[in-house]
């Protein structure tokens, strides 16, 4: 890890762990406490400057700017001849100006394939962050850099390197997401000042970060005399005036199919097209791939034509080679493509499988050949997912995404809505098809399960699961999609989860942006629900209920379908060996946790535990669930201490962890259901046990159970 001081040493501060007010949350990029302090949910490593071994650039870092301790780090490539002059690119690293860094390791390792294939000499800044650092701090120290770079012009600027070897003639601006937001920034500046001692000839724009109509809440914060909105220049270049002034030959524009920043490319390619700007104006589009795909999908086919592109052809070029050009560190950037909707998921989806039993679906830390032709796996806890030493994360299970619709088969609709556009997160919301316009249905919420790092509600296994259970049910159910680890570190599954809550509760007026809940929403019955990792979210989410109350909003029920909690200490009949064996997974997908002992993963420790904010439970485990002991303990030590509720337990004898989503056509799966449904009854008679609403639910569904029964006695 390198100990070069840094214009942004921030990214080095711990997660808190402490109870501080959080006074701004921004999940996946920082928090802001009462206190002042800021913490990242993404610290970035850093590597020394140095001779890349696959490729022969060498680097260093140097000052731009003593004053500010703005530095930058130079990649030189080899020099065929003393007197060679090469072009010079100015790089600009995306993060949504908050995190990042030339010092890290996807950075040295991209830019010294970048500097060797197109040959140029390239300087990447390490401008100061926001929110520490408000912007436009980093527009300023951008700009600062080229001016910096000029100084050299003659031959006589204080960094050798650039006096010797770059051709100032032939300089070009580059950046991805918030970087490439940066390059233009600077092109139109030197342009609008008249910059002197270099010629700008390309900016190549990479999925830039630029704004919409809709306050950008996130920019707004980071820079507060900004609207966040489509007529602040910086992040709407078409409302600047100075743009005819842009300083350069020529722009290319790069966009992703799958960006969910796509349109705002593409709105800048049109941008420069239309404007009357004199300079060439090109376009590049890779489909089927997500934003910055060439940092988080390291073996993409489709980086190859990407380079070739921003190298523009000058002449010969050595056959590409996919170099590994990603994420060497989990904590280098955030997914702006926080993957929600189906079309917008920003998750590395393969399709290699486990041989593991599906009884125990762990992990083990191992290594695959040494070969040079096989990545090096750092962690596989497999059948979830694999984590390569290369930072490329492989998904398991779980990717398939099946379209919303009315299912023939269980005469259930669905729908997808968002339940957070700032953060693109969605959910998928099901009714009865036959639901009268003025009937109101008990609520479901409903968590999916996958060790918070796999899986989501638009997938085959969970979408047929909530419509046979709104069938039996009938209920309106929402399946909320959280952010995933580890890209997404707990505890973002959880603050997602309860966003999820309060955009529900912004309908019990009756004038929520979702019109099912609006029309149909029972906000008197509400039930959380999940399986697995979402069982516990389910769990956290009513102890939270419990403290902080949503208005209008009547928590009656949680249902834990094969919870997954943990402890430091084996109980019951748990197995060593296996316990050892899935317990470094919280630790690896909630880094900041204190360990086993941690409420959020052993509720049995949580001294808060009777405030539960429910007067119901269920808990459903499974005989041969590795998992089972923990379920057990959980009901009773809410059926033992000071909650005031009715915790109720139901176990399926040979039932396997989660079995009714890995075959959801057996019976037991069925009568899984079933036990949902009567977790609801139970609650639902609660409230209503004295008049004909109440009896007659229970009626109704006593027939439905004998007759389910008597059909099972009969085969």
């Amino acid at each position: 890890t390198a100990k070069t001081p840094s214009a942004q040493t921030p990214l080095k501060l711990a997660m808190a762990t402490d109870n501080s007010e959080i006074t701004h949350d921004f999940p996946g990029f920082f928090k802001v406490y009462k206190d002042g302090r800021v913490d990242r949910y993404w610290n970035t490593d850093f590597v020394e400057a140095g001779v890349d071994t696959e490729t022969g650039v060498q680097s260093k870092d140097v000052v731009i700017s003593p004053e500010t301790n703005v530095r930058a780090r130079i990649f030189l490539p080899k020099i065929n001849g003393p007197a060679k002059k090469l072009p010079l690119l100015v790089h600009y690293h995306g993060g949504g100006f908050c995190i990042g860094s030339p010092f890290a390791p996807a950075f040295k390792t991209f830019l010294s394939a970048l500097a060797t294939q197109a040959n140029v000499i390239a300087v990447s800044i390490d401008y100061r962050l926001a929110p520490e650092h408000k912007l436009p701090t980093a527009y300023d120290d951008s700009l600062a850099g080229l001016q910096w770079i000029a100084t050299h012009s003659d031959g006589k600027g204080p960094e050798p390197w650039i006096n010797e070897h770059a051709d100032l003639g032939r300089v070009i601006l580059a950046g991805e997401s918030a970087g490439a937001n940066l390059a233009h920034y600077v092109a139109v500046q030197a342009g609008a000042a008249g910059m002197c001692g270099v010629a700008i000839k390309r900016l190549l724009i990479v999925h830039p970060y630029f704004g919409g109509r809709e306050p950008d809440k996130f920019y707004q914060y980071m820079c507060p005399t900004s609207s966040g909105t489509d007529d602040d220049p910086k992040l709407n270049p078409a409302a600047d005036p100075d743009l005819l002034k842009l300083k350069c030959d020529a722009v290319l524009v790069c966009v992703a199919e799958k960006d969910k920043l796509k349109g705002r490319g593409v709105a800048y390619y049109e941008a420069m097209k239309k404007c009357g700007w004199g300079g060439a104006v090109d376009f590049h589009e890779t489909k089927g791939e997500d934003h910055c795909f060439h940092f988080f999908n390291p073996r993409s086919e489709n980086i190859g034509p990407l380079l070739k592109k921003m190298r523009n052809k000058r002449g010969p070029r050595q056959p590409y080679n996919p170099p590994p050009i990603m994420c060497t560190s989990l904590s280098l950037i955030p997914s702006l493509t926080s993957g929600s909707q189906p079309s917008t998921f920003h998750r590395t989806l393969l399709s290699s499988r486990s041989a593991r039993s599906k009884s125990y679906p762990f992990f083990t830390r191992s290594r695959v050949s040494m070969d040079s032709t096989v990545p090096e796996v750092a962690y596989d806890f497999s059948p979830f997912l694999r984590i390569y030493k290369d930072g490329r994360i492989e998904r398991l299970r779980g990717t398939d995404i099946v379209p919303c619709r009315l299912d023939p088969e269980t005469n259930v609709l669905s729908k997808d809505a968002a339940y957070s556009p700032e953060l693109n997160l969605s959910c998928r919301l099901y009714r009865p098809h036959s639901t009268s316009p003025d009937k109101k249905l008990p609520v479901l919420v409903y968590y999916h399960g996958g060790g918070f790092c796999i899986e989501t509600p638009f997938n085959s296994r969970y979408n047929g699961h909530l419509n046979s259970l709104v069938a039996v049910t009938g209920v309106i159910a929402i399946s909320v999609d959280y952010r995933l680890a580890p890209e997404h570190p707990l505890p973002i599954a959880y603050d997602d989860s309860w966003t999820a809550l309060e955009w529900l509760a912004s309908h019990v007026n009756g004038d929520g942006p979702e019109e099912w809940l609006n029309s149909h929403a029972d906000f008197g019955q509400v039930f959380l629900a999940g399986d697995s990792a979402g069982a516990n979210i389910a769990h956290k989410l009513a102890m939270r209920c419990g403290q902080e109350k949503l208005s209008g909003v009547n928590l009656t029920g949680v249902i834990l379908v094969h919870p997954y909690f943990g402890g430091k200490e084996p109980i019951g009949t748990e197995v060593l060996e296996v316990k050892s064996i899935y317990d470094p997974l919280w630790q690896y997908v909630c880094p900041a946790s204190s360990g086993l002992d941690d409420p959020l993963i052993n509720p049995l420790v949580d001294p808060e535990l009777d405030s539960l904010g429910c007067r119901k439970v269920l808990v459903i485990i499974g005989g041969k669930d590795f998992l089972r002991e923990r379920g057990w303990h959980y009901y009773e030590k809410l059926s033992q201490g000071g909650w005031d509720g009715v915790a109720e337990i139901m176990e399926g004898k040979d039932d396997e962890h989660v079995f009714h989503l890995s075959d959801p056509t057996c019976e037991n799966a069925f009568i899984n259901n079933i036990l949902i449904m009567e977790s609801k009854l139970n609650a639902f008679f609660f409230e209503h046990q004295d008049n004909d609403i109440g009896k007659q639910f229970v009626a109704s569904y006593n027939i439905f159970k004998s007759l389910f029964v008597a059909g099972k006695s009969k085969s």
